[in-house]
């Protein structure tokens, strides 16, 4: 029995839906709810509308209307805006707060342009400073490698004069050394003082390397005899060369 209940609720629930949703989309598409078939009867028939245009279902004209209407214009904005307001978000700025939001960005804009246009300036300085630093280094490389070429043509001239420095000294040790043989014999007394008479102390230690060392040893007391302040010089010379 309660089977039987249950399904006739849900029937009967069922045919209800369905003529509610036809009901509803008949109203929603303009049609006369008083001329369905069926459920017509359970809507009311419309009044007649009045013939005169300028007079409402109560017979009151457009004049009437708005002379009995206390509404100040504001609330009849509000309310004509109502049905808009449920598709529409509130917007959280002001029309001031948003055009002063506006100039800002305008003058950022403007500045970030204007530092575009400086970067872009501060490049191409760049540029041309890279490009003179290059010259100036090409120039530099330059220098250094005509100061390198001087210096290696100092150097080789340098040492072609120290050669033959070196030649001419050598040549000169190799004639005073010659020379000993004029030394070699004689009073020992008498050379000493030729000697003394014709070099300087350096150069008869050269002389007397050419010699015996018994012809030095007197020769030196020779020396030492006529001139011994000039002894110590003579002999520092002759161990000079003669230890070379």
């Amino acid at each position: 029995m309660n089977r039987i209940i249950l399904i006739g609720a849900g029937i009967f629930a069922a045919i209800l839906l369905l003529v509610g949703t036809f009901v509803t989309a008949a109203g929603m598409l303009g049609a006369d709810l008083h001329a369905l078939p069926v459920v017509g009867a359970l809507f009311p028939v419309p009044a007649v509308a009045s013939l005169d245009p300028a007079l409402n279902d109560m017979n009151t004209s457009v004049e009437e209307q708005v002379d009995a209407d206390t509404r100040s214009p504001e609330q009849v904005m509000d309310n004509s805006a109502s049905p808009l307001h449920a598709f529409l978000l509130p917007s959280p700025w002001s029309t001031d707060q948003l055009e002063d939001l506006e100039r800002q960005l305008k003058t950022r804009l403007s500045a970030i342009t204007e530092r575009e246009k400086d970067l872009e300036k501060n490049k191409a300085d760049l540029q041309e400073s890279q490009r003179h630093l290059s010259e100036l280094q090409k120039e530099l490389e330059q220098v250094r490698s005509g100061l390198i070429e001087e210096r290696d043509e100092t150097v080789a001239l340098q040492e072609e004069v120290e050669r033959g420095e070196s030649a001419a000294a050598g040549k000169r040790v190799e004639g005073l050394k010659a020379m000993s043989s004029l030394y070699l014999n004689g009073d020992s007394q008498e050379m000493a003082d030729m000697l003394l008479k014709v070099y300087p102390p350096d150069d008869i230690g050269i002389v007397l390397s050419g010699l015996t060392p018994e012809r030095v040893t007197v020769l030196l007391q020779g020396i030492s005899a006529s001139q011994p302040d000039v002894l110590s010089l003579v002999e520092s010379s002759y161990r000079a060369e003669a230890t070379k």
